[in-house]
């Protein structure tokens, strides 16, 4: 392949590519090979949706869950294929939820206090006086919590 026919590629539109010249009208409706149809462009002045919302897409999952997925673990169970302690956790995972992991603010104040007293023992030990470590600290702790400084 020449230069020539590389930069002609590379300019090519996908329609010059794949064989076709004219391109449809915007929002014209192109069929797949599917079946279905997707739109060309987008139709003028229009604005994409969001999407399905997420409340209606958890209500179809649920309900699926309810209508299909139960009944066939309750028959898998039934014919021996799962334990009731498999279909317990199952049943909790999915219809109680899981838990998350906290951290509570003793164990972040105690982190904390810790990494600060590295920051003091390794900043003095190289020369920096307390008081401007003090101040490095004090810095450090506004801007972990979004306030403004005191005075």
């Amino acid at each position: 392949m020449t230069d020539e026919s590389a930069k002609d590629r590379a300019g090519a539109g996908l329609n010059d590519r794949i064989g076709q010249t004219d391109k449809p009208a915007m929002g014209t409706l192109i069929p797949q090979p599917h079946g279905g149809a997707i739109r060309y462009g987008n139709t003028p002045g229009g604005t994409p949706g969001s999407g399905r919302p997420k409340n209606e897409l958890r209500a179809r999952m649920r309900k699926h869950l309810d209508e299909e997925v139960l009944a066939q673990t309750l028959a898998d169970y039934r014919a021996g294929k799962f334990t009731s302690l498999a279909v317990a956790e199952f049943l909790a995972r999915y219809g109680i939820g899981t838990q998350t992991e906290t951290v509570s603010a003793d164990e972040m104040r105690d982190q904390a206090t810790r990494m600060l007293d590295v920051l003091v023992d390794d900043l003095t030990a190289k020369g920096w006086s307390l008081a401007d470590v003090q101040a490095l600290a004090t810095k450090m702790a506004v801007a972990a919590s979004n306030d403004e400084p005191e005075g």
